[in-house]
Formats: C-alpha cells, structure tokens, sequence
C-alpha cells in the first residue's frame, strides 16, 4: 500500500529537474546558509584553529592581493625563508575570478564566503549535470547533496583546503561540458569547456585539475566508443577543448611548472612514503559510517591512516544503497550506468593507491604520476560517480508502480547497526 502523498511526492521525483533550476539553487543557497551562517558572518574562520586557511591561505590571500589591488602581480613572495615564487605557485589562485572578491571584502569573510559559494557551486554543478541526464528534480538535488557533503569534498572544510574545494567544485561542470560537446560537437561547446577547465585550472590545485583530465579523458573516450558514430569530429573537438584550455591558462602552468621544479613538492615521492597518503582498505567502512575510523578530535585508533580528511569516503547509507539500486535497473540504453559504475570502481582503485598492484605499476610507468602524493584524491570522483548512481536509483525506485520495500529496510537496519 502507498502513503497518503506518494503520488505528490512520485511527481516531483519526475518532474523535469532542467525545468526547477531557480528552486534548486534556492535549496542549496538555503541549505550552505543554515550550515555556515553563524560562521560566515561571525568573524571567525570556518576551519580548525591550525588548519590551512589559518597557518597559510589567510596570510597569501593577504599579501597576493593586496599588492594586486596597488596594481602589482605578485612573482615573488619575500616572506618565506630567503624569497620563493608566489604567482607560479598555483595555490595562490592570482587569476581565479572568484578570487577578485578578496580585493574589496574584509579578509576573513572573503576566505569564509569563498568555501561557503564552493560548497554551494559543487551542489548547483552536480544538479546541472544531473539534471541534463533527464533526472527528476529531486532525484537530481539528492545526488547534489550527496557530492557537496560527501566526505570526498566536504571534509576539507574542516581542515581549510580552499584550493581542494574550489577545485572540485567544478569537476561535475567539466563532466557536463564534456558530454554536451560529444553529443552536440560545436564551437560553442569547445569554447564552454575550455572555460570550464580554464577556472579549475586557475583555482589552485594541480593534482585534482590533473586527475579531472585523467579520469575526464577516460569518459570521453567511454562515451565515444558507446556511440561511434561520428568519433573522429567529437575526439578532434575534445582535443580542441583541451589544447584552447591549456592556451588560455598557459601564464599559470608553465610557470608552475618550472616553479614545482625546483621545491620539494614537485620532486618524485618515495613508493613507500605513497603508502601514507593511500586509502586504507579498512576505511571502506566510511561509505556508511563517517566516525568508526576517527574523526576530527579523535583520530583513528584502529586503522592507520592518521589524516581523517584524507581516510573518509563518507556518502551514507541510504547513498549507497540507491546507488546499488540503480546500478541493478535494467536497461542502460546508452550505457551510461555501466561507464559510471566502472569510473567508480576504477576511482575506488586508484584511491587506494599503494595498498593495490596496480599502484607500483603507474608509479613506474605513467609521467608524473610519481610526483603527486594523495592518491586518495580520486576518491572524489569515486563520490561524483555514485551521487548520478544514487540519484538514477531513487529516481527509478520512485518512478515504480509498487516500489521494493528492501532498499528502505535494509537502509534502516544498516543505520542502527552502524
């Protein structure tokens, strides 16, 4: 038997989400506002007292753009030791238009309201992609709030990643550009996806803009090969997309790169010190429970991996279950389901990095690969893959005469077991 209101709430499952744009931007507004509010307008910084928005992003905030505002682009910054490269330094973000918000606005509520508006663009992103794969509307905003509160993306909050978050914010966006230009080739598309990856390119973090084009290049490729027709136009576009973007954004990655070339952090990592920055195999069990394996006062005792934010794939119960619900749907007429659920399994593979085989081997063979430290940073689009899974889940359980009972009790037993 239904509940009284089921067909109400069956309709607003499936209602067209591209047509609720305004409603769901209201939504997350809202929903960022009662999360920070208090934070955002209260003069303290919306991280942990010796996090990185304290110890390093609140004072190259202030310098970075307080030289801009008297008209210098700052190349160097002379505070540290005896000088070290500030503008090729690609955390400094000197050209990332959100960023200019720091010329006019007090300084801590620029650095508060730039991850506020991340946490509210990865959500609008992901309901943007969500939403022009024909989901429903709130099947579309469930899979928005699975990313933005993912543990993936929202745990660096706590710790002040402002790059991470500013970065991964606009991964759905990318995955967006990149299926609107497979499926209608054009130069506006080339162009839109270019400035897409030009912004998160600008935003500051290296590594996750460098997986994006990894496990971004991937889905291209998965799509052309569901759907040859025409694969040499659509590779040559998405070539096109790639090479406007690096062109655009050239002043910042080759002078990052030269810059990353001579400091620690750009120097090849040890194979064994990877192991550190590896999701644990152990840590699977954050999927449904956040805290088992520590959280940000205590830290996991039973598990080592000692950075929480680094250790915690967190989406939920109910998350999780929907997204095995729609991955067991029949029917995949374009193969989507199957390409998200391999970039899922494949993310989670990469995420636990030294931990698997296959790591050693991209250590050794992929360019560059041996240089960036974190592999669990793939998690993220572990994250991205499983929020359209549970959102096409949700929306097919909704979307069914007699809808099963089994994902709700088996989603309710495994809460109050954990």
């Amino acid at each position: 038997m239904k509940f009284q209101g089921f067909e109400k709430l069956q309709g607003l499952f499936l209602s067209p989400a591209g047509a609720r744009k305004s409603w769901a931007a209201l939504i997350l507004v809202l929903s960022v506002l009662v999360l920070f509010g208090k934070i955002l307008f209260g003069g303290q910084l919306a991280s942990m007292a010796q996090g990185d928005l304290a110890n390093q992003f609140y004072g190259w905030r202030e310098f970075g753009f307080s030289q801009l505002a008297k008209g210098h682009l700052a190349l160097w910054n002379p505070f540290i030791f005896c000088g070290a490269p500030y503008f090729a330094g690609f955390q400094s973000a000197l050209l990332y238009p959100p960023n200019w918000a720091f010329l006019f606005l007090p300084l801590v509520f620029a650095l508060n309201l730039s991850i506020v508006l991340h946490v509210f663009l990865a959500g609008f992103f992901t309901y943007l992609w969500l939403a022009s794969n024909r989901l429903g509307f709130l099947a579309a905003l469930f899979g928005a709030f699975v990313f933005m509160f993912g543990g993936s993306f929202f745990l660096h909050v706590y710790p002040g990643h402002l790059p991470n978050l500013c970065t991964m914010a606009w991964i759905p966006l990318v995955f967006l550009s990149v299926e609107r230009l497979l499926k209608s080739p054009s130069m506006g598309w080339v162009l839109t996806g270019a400035g897409v990856l030009s912004l998160q390119l600008f935003s500051g973090h290296a590594q996750y803009f460098a997986y994006t084009l990894f496990l971004g290049g991937l889905y291209a490729l998965a799509l052309i090969f569901l759907d040859p027709a025409g694969a040499l136009k659509k590779s040559l576009y998405g070539m096109a997309m790639l090479l406007t973007a690096l062109g655009l954004t050239c002043v910042q990655w080759l002078s990052g790169l030269e810059a990353a070339g001579e400091n620690l952090r750009g120097a090849p990592t040890s194979l064994q010190s990877q192991g550190f920055f590896s999701l644990h195999p152990l840590n699977l069990i954050t999927l449904w429970a956040s805290g088992l394996a520590g959280n940000g006062s205590r830290y996991p005792c039973w598990v080592d991996s000692l950075i929480w934010w680094e250790s915690c794939l967190f989406i939920g119960v109910v998350a999780f279950l929907m997204g095995l619900y729609g991955i067991s749907q029949k029917g995949d007429p374009t193969g989507k389901r199957r390409v998200l659920f391999g970039m899922a399994l494949l993310s989670l593979l990469l995420a636990l990095g030294f931990n698997t085989p296959l790591y050693p081997f991209l250590y050794k063979w992929v360019p560059g690969f041996d240089s960036f430290r974190g592999t669990f940073k793939f998690g993220i689009f572990f994250q991205l893959a499983f929020c359209f899974l549970s959102a096409l889940g949700l929306q097919s359980w909704f979307s069914e005469e007699h809808p099963p009972n089994w994902p709700a009790h088996l989603a309710l037993g495994l809460a109050v077991f954990f």
